[in-house]
């Protein structure tokens, strides 16, 4: 009898740690693991785009408020539309995290991987080799521009970007 009762109290608890698990993954099964990666960096890029070096929580409130919109995802892997679908995936699960996470940094250098790998798990199942590095150049109509600190474009393209074997 004791070893039925063993089992069954063993069954529970791993169902329970499976049940617990599951919640954890907060990536609706709507959206792309790689989408939302890609989200996650582009999230934490584009308020430190904003934020800078502040920690204080009305900035990077403020900055968070308006990120899904597709106006902030035009030089990323994925096509605005879709940005804007794993941002809103994202920030509906994470918000609350990724602000505080924001706000305790210690810098700017690491905290996206912080937030995308070790907080949310976002990247976790994603290569290194999969994700998209964020370069300073844009490709607009089969030329390199460079981008401003601020993420935008020159249109003019005034300022030539090097070529591949430069970068």
């Amino acid at each position: 009898m004791k070893i039925v009762f063993v089992f069954v109290t063993l069954f529970f608890l791993l169902e329970a740690a499976k049940k617990k698990k599951k919640t954890d993954d907060r990536r609706p099964t709507t959206v792309e693991a790689l989408l939302y990666c890609n989200s996650c960096q582009a999230i934490v890029r584009e308020t430190l785009k904003k934020v800078k070096t502040s920690t204080r929580e009305s900035d990077i409130t403020d900055a968070l408020s308006e990120m899904c919109q597709m106006k902030n995802f035009s030089v990323y892997e994925y096509p605005p539309p879709d940005m804007k679908k794993g941002c809103e995936a994202f920030m509906s699960g994470w918000s609350e995290e990724v602000t505080e996470a924001l706000m305790n940094r210690k810098g700017n250098d690491t905290i996206e991987d912080e937030i995308c790998y070790k907080l949310t798990n976002s990247c976790k199942d994603i290569e290194k080799g999969q994700r998209k590095q964020n370069d300073d150049y844009v490709t607009i109509n089969g030329k390199k521009v460079k981008m401003g600190d601020d993420g935008k474009v020159d249109i003019n393209m005034n300022k030539p970007a090097p070529d591949d074997d430069d970068l």
